[in-house]
């Protein structure tokens, strides 16, 4: 697996990660949340999950897609 690239759009963060043609799930991350970010996993090349820790509390996002 290749290291997802990061680009500044509007003052947020993209992550854009290709494997020779092939997309993969991608996520689109406030600069301030970028420091809240504990832990991403790729479950596949469809499936993205990140956990953020903001103060106490701790969400898990889910990105995925389907063509």
């Amino acid at each position: 697996m290749s290291t997802p690239r990061e680009f500044s759009l509007v003052g947020r963060n993209i992550y854009i990660d290709k494997v020779r043609s092939r997309n993969r799930v991608g996520m689109i991350v406030d600069k301030e949340c970028k420091k809240d970010i504990m832990d991403a996993k790729r479950l596949g090349n469809r499936i993205i999950v990140q956990k953020f820790v903001v103060d106490q509390d701790t969400f898990n996002v889910i990105s995925a897609y389907t063509s």
